[in-house]
């Protein structure tokens, strides 16, 4: 048995961020080793780091750049919390790190030491290069599990610092094939495409997760999940058409707050909404539209019809993965789509798909937990 450390993002209000990091430690658990979570928060966007930011934007009115700092300062912890704690309560966690000269300082002590997944060596998401997720604080195994580069190629000025870096892994895995193109790109190979970990557990596993379910279905219902506010006039106008066509209620999960004269149509919405409550409205959901990566991960892993909205920015990351299962038709960048058109999603192919690549993603962990990498 050997004691595993784990460096992901944990400091998102995004269900997706937790359910990554639970489903990779989990996966560890089963296989029969101790694990941690390294509890970094990332010091750029600390709620008081981004208030600054906001009330040093002239673009912005007086009253709206100090509403916004207000919020980052008050309400952005609260959020955190009710999400971090599906987390917390599950797995265990380091002390917090608030920088990487912390990490630097006083590292974890762990036999293996695994960069888990989520956009982790996105350096336009992580201003810049954050030493931190590619475990530079430590002299270890390093191994990547499923890591997203989030973005097509490194720029010029960051493949030489990138390359050093990742070329003192043992072994390394993405989730995205871009991903492995970008890495490539910079001359590191034998880099391989893994699942999401989210998808190492069945929907089954997930739900047993869920020790005492709270939200009990009344009526048939479509449900949005969507991160990208800049997409919702996009994913409204496609949850609107579907309800109609399917004869839908419309309900709209949400970790965050939003007022309901903002979603106009929408029949229910569920603010600060656990992750195991959003887990519970997937699992019985009747049709499912999502902005997100994992969004779509989860309407995938629970064999829903669902249509994915394009996200905008890193938008490959769920085109990557729609490409995998051969479900590109549900993917919409522009236009509204009619459902009649679609054909049902027939999940005998895509379950086929997911099974070769769950056996494939778990081997690959078996054999660098193993230290055969």
């Amino acid at each position: 048995m050997k004691k595993v450390d784990i460096i992901t993002i944990v400091d998102n209000v995004n269900y997706g961020t937790y359910l990554q990091a639970f489903a990779t430690a989990k996966i560890v658990m089963i296989l029969k080793h101790k694990v941690e979570i390294i509890n970094y928060i990332r010091p750029y966007i600390s709620p008081i780091q981004v208030a600054k930011e906001y009330l040093k934007n002239d673009q912005m009115s007086f009253l709206k750049k100090w509403s916004y700092a207000f919020f980052y300062v008050t309400l952005y912890p609260y959020m955190i919390w009710q999400v971090k704690r599906f987390l917390t309560k599950r797995v265990k966690m380091t002390k917090k790190y608030k920088s990487y000269k912390d990490l630097k300082k006083n590292p974890p002590k762990a036999d293996i030491y695994i960069t888990g997944s989520d956009q982790v060596w996105n350096s336009d998401y992580n201003n810049g290069i954050d030493k931190s997720f590619f475990l530079d604080f430590i002299d270890g195994d390093k191994y990547a599990y499923a890591a997203s580069v989030g973005i097509n190629s490194f720029g010029t000025n960051e493949r030489e610092d990138v390359f050093i870096l990742l070329a003192k892994y043992r072994s390394i895995s993405v989730r995205e094939s871009f991903g492995v193109d970008a890495l490539h790109e910079i001359g590191l190979n034998g880099v391989i495409q893994v699942l999401d970990p989210t998808f190492l557990l069945t929907k089954e596993e997930w739900i047993s997760v869920i020790k005492k379910r709270s939200f009990k279905k009344k009526e048939k219902y479509l449900l949005i999940y969507s991160v990208e506010s800049s997409r919702n006039e996009l994913v409204l106008k496609q949850a609107i058409a579907v309800a109609k066509t399917l004869q839908l209620k419309i309900y709209w999960v949400c970790p965050t707050y939003k007022f309901r004269r903002q979603l106009n149509g929408v029949d229910q919405v569920f603010n600060f909404a656990s992750v195991e409550f959003f887990l519970e409205l997937m699992a019985d959901a009747d049709f499912i539209i999502a902005s997100s990566f994992h969004g779509t991960a989860f309407a995938v892993n629970f064999n829903k019809q669902f249509l994915t909205i394009s996200p905008g920015k890193y938008n490959t990351r769920v085109c990557s993965l729609l490409k995998l299962c051969k479900l590109e038709n549900r993917y919409i960048a522009k236009e509204v789509v009619d459902i009649v058109d679609l054909d049902s999603i027939d999940y005998s192919s895509v379950n086929h798909i997911l099974a070769k690549n769950r056996e494939d993603s778990m081997n690959y962990l078996k054999t660098f937990l193993s230290n055969k990498l």
